[in-house]
């Protein structure tokens, strides 16, 4: 039976932070989508698997979402919890050249840290939409560099709550190809190698120099799953009213779908981990 109505359902109370009856429109980049049960925002791993631990006992259908920057919500009701890492932006050095980047942080702001250190090999992060745990669940590339040539490890969460730690050759089979996207596993954090060293006004200047690559295409004014309707330069409510009708209602069916930048997603059926198919471009 498909639940329409969040008021049939009995009150809840999450371990975390977290919103109750949320609009996933107001989340994406797109503004389309209908509304969540709950948005969680834990702060930590620790209250991520308080979170993933307490829904043991109550079965929720549980999804991942980065920034909503390529994500693709239907407009019908999720009666489960989306997990929002945006609380979850640590950065720091653990020595001279390896950055520990919590999987909330964002890619930009990597590169912001990167430049401010010196450290060269990640200016192409700058801009690159999303945060860095999704932009490892897919080992994301731009402007000739690759996340997996700049991670030394990824601490990732089972379901039940358990951390792991895991080695770029364990993950990274290829561009747009990783382990972690055909488990549930969730990114918590991700160590990165910068041996790279440079003066500020090179980074910099290299930075400046991506940046206007991209705004100087269509393709940077809209987020990666506009891709393919680039050429009518459509505005960006025109691409999400296209997206929706001609891939929400006619493919989903319900189903809450994702790009390939998520990083991990779950289906409605309680505990199923769940690939999405649409495998939208990401620059």
């Amino acid at each position: 039976m498909t639940i329409k109505s969040l008021s049939v359902m009995p009150e809840l109370f999450l371990p975390c932070t977290y919103e109750f009856d949320v609009s996933l429109a107001s989340r994406s980049y797109y503004g389309i989508g209908g509304r969540a049960r709950f948005l969680a925002h834990p702060g930590s791993p620790a209250e991520l698997a308080d979170l993933l631990l307490w829904n043991k006992e109550y079965q929720l259908p549980l999804a991942i979402m980065g920034k909503g920057s390529n994500i693709l919500f239907s407009d019908s009701l999720f009666p489960g919890i989306v997990i929002s890492l945006d609380r979850m932006q640590r950065m720091f050095w653990i020595s001279d050249d390896e950055l520990w980047c919590e999987a909330g942080a964002d890619n930009t702001l990597i590169a912001e840290e990167l430049l401010k250190s010196g450290r060269g090999g990640g200016a192409w992060l700058y801009r690159l939409p999303g945060q860095i745990g999704s932009t490892v669940r897919m080992n994301a590339r731009c402007f000739g560099g690759e996340i997996s040539a700049v991670t030394r490890g990824i601490q990732t969460m089972t379901i039940e709550g358990r951390l792991q730690w895991q080695t770029p050759d364990e993950v990274f089979h290829g561009y747009k190809q990783t382990s972690l996207m055909d488990n549930p596993e969730i990114v918590v954090a991700v160590l990165l190698h910068f041996p790279e060293t440079g003066a500020q006004e090179e980074i910099k200047y290299t930075m400046d120099g991506y940046l206007e690559e991209r705004t100087k295409s269509i393709i940077s004014i809209f987020p990666a799953a506009v891709r393919p309707l680039r050429t009518t330069m459509m505005p960006v409510v025109q691409a999400a009213l296209f997206l929706r009708n001609s891939v929400l209602k006619a493919v989903v069916k319900g189903e809450l779908w994702s790009a390939s930048t998520m990083p991990t997603l779950f289906s409605t059926k309680v505990g199923q981990p769940h690939q999405m198919c649409l495998d939208l471009p990401h620059r």
